[in-house]
């Protein structure tokens, strides 16, 4: 209705009211101040009849306010639809503003960021299902660029700061109100840590309400319970709820006193485990420090220069911890057929932060497929996870400056030669780094204990190239015919047992 009829409609009824007032005065031949005092009382009844209908109108909630994070300050919001009365083809703005404190930030919606990209990170995703309305623009948009991060393994795009996202919709007068019912999914994060993922539902414009509906809901995994906590999408952040535990392990790092007197023991005292394809779970193990450490600052990543913690994580549920299930949180960790990165342990809150990664698989794990990789030969030829299928293959990580490594080459050799050059090989992932000084010093080392004719790799980043296969030192990892791993970190005189276990296994299989 608009504003002249409906100030036309207004003087008529207090035209009728005074008109009435003035009739009932004469009829009861009443004083002027009792007549003035009636066309007063009149007038009023009129108004406030008028302004009643206009405040149920407006008490259909157009907009709502919440807020989120440590203390409710880390993240607030202000989901606003308007104008609330709105005619039919008029347009009306869904716009959420947001104020995220410093440090921390979310991150950007699906529309301001790259889809060719490889996107790090949780994106905040907004949904929003209208009601007498149409929506104008194909999605949210947001009132500035994010920020934009780039690592070694992707792009990050965040939002910080203040800002708003919007959306614009359009009133089809298929309903006599408009409004709808949406949920914002979002998570907080600093450079050290992410909050739990939160869902906010919230309803705008409904009819039959009288106040606002707004609702979060933790993402935080307290233990394992399904399969579905791992159906979740790239940049995802978990919070494990930690326990105390007492556990020995070998320590996984190797330095002089070690080589001399023998490998020192490591404390484990916190656990948190998360889903994984069984009922039980898996749990990640944590050592006994006064600090933990999610940097290297050595030279590599192998054993003897890795400066990051190491995590002990039970992959076959048995609770024994083997020394190849250990693997330092630099880089993504591998948990079974998922990878992800461990961003931080909060000893306050007892909680650990991973991050899930949708990348090809980094790391070996008994008992599962073998990792995701493609190497160029020194040959010029290929060799893959995928070309390696139909043999057991051994992925031998050497160094021409490592003697127990080539001696181990006789012995390989013996197997092929027991087994056949068509069910078993070699294949030799160097980690050295200089062309020439190999060239040199490898005919002589194979002229003598074999490997020659083996295709051979020059792994490019030497040690952290080779942790992508998942060995931090010298050592074989063996994969079946079939591309199941069966062995990690095998050496000397575990050759002979190992490789008879593995046609074993694929006798049985046969049978």
């Amino acid at each position: 209705m608009k504003s002249g009829k409906r100030d036309l409609l207004s003087f008529r009824s207090i035209r009728v009211a005074c008109r009435s007032c003035v009739i009932a005065a004469s009829r009861l031949k009443l004083p002027m101040h009792v007549f003035a005092l009636t066309a007063f009382l009149a007038i009023s009844c009129v108004h406030l009849r008028e302004m009643s209908a206009q405040e149920i109108k407006a008490s259909r909630p157009s907009e709502m306010s919440v807020k989120y994070g440590a203390n409710d300050s880390v993240v607030s919001m202000n989901i606003s639809l308007s104008p609330s009365d709105a005619k039919v083809g008029e347009q009306v703005l869904l716009k959420i503003d947001v104020e995220v404190l410093s440090p921390w930030h979310l991150g950007a919606i699906k529309s301001q960021t790259p889809s060719e990209e490889d996107v790090l990170g949780f994106p905040t995703s907004i949904e929003f299902m209208s009601f007498g309305l149409e929506a104008v623009q194909s999605t949210f948009f947001a009132t500035r660029e994010p920020d934009k991060a780039t690592g070694s393994i992707g792009t990050t795009y965040s939002m910080s700061g203040k800002f708003c996202w919007t959306r614009k919709y359009r009133v089809t007068g298929d309903s006599p109100t408009y409004g709808g019912r949406g949920s914002i999914r979002f998570q907080a994060c600093n450079d050290e840590k992410c909050l739990p993922p939160q869902s906010l539902t919230f309803s705008l414009g409904e009819k039959d309400q009288s106040q606002p509906i707004a609702t979060l809901e933790s993402n935080t995994v307290d233990d394992a319970t399904s399969d579905q906590v791992l159906e979740k999408i790239h940049g995802e952040t978990f919070v494990l709820k930690l326990e105390r535990c007492q556990k020995i392990r070998v320590r996984p790092q190797i330095d002089v006193m070690q080589a001399l007197f023998g490998r020192a023991k490591d404390e484990l005292v916190w656990k948190g485990t998360i889903a994984a394809g069984n009922n039980k779970g898996v749990s990640i193990y944590m050592p006994k420090a006064e600090k933990y450490h999610f940097d290297n600052e050595g030279a590599d990543g192998s054993l003897v220069s890795n400066t990051a913690t190491f995590v002990s994580i039970d992959q076959n549920g048995n609770d024994v911890l083997e020394e190849w299930e250990a693997c330092a949180v630099d880089i993504p960790v591998r948990i079974r057929n998922s990878m992800y990165r461990i961003q931080g342990v909060d000893l306050a809150s007892e909680t650990m932060t991973i991050e899930y990664l949708d990348i090809p698989l980094q790391g070996s794990i008994v008992g599962f497929r073998c990792p995701d990789f493609e190497f160029d030969t020194l040959d010029g030829s290929v060799v893959s996870n995928k070309s390696i299928l139909g043999k057991a293959t051994v992925l031998d990580i050497w160094a021409v400056s490592c003697h127990n490594c080539y001696e181990d080459f006789a012995v390989w050799k013996k197997e092929i030669e027991k087994y056949g050059s068509d069910k078993l090989q070699v294949v030799l992932l160097t980690v050295d780094d200089d062309r020439q000084i190999y060239d040199s010093l490898s005919p002589r080392l194979f002229q003598k204990y074999g490997g020659a004719d083996w295709p051979q790799v020059m792994l490019k980043k030497g040690f952290d190239g080779a942790r992508t296969i998942g060995s931090y030192g010298f050592g074989s990892v063996v994969v079946d015919e079939a591309g199941i791993v069966r062995a990690v970190g095998v050496h000397g005189p575990q050759i002979q047992s190992v490789v008879a276990e593995v046609f074993t296994k694929s006798q049985r299989q046969d049978d």
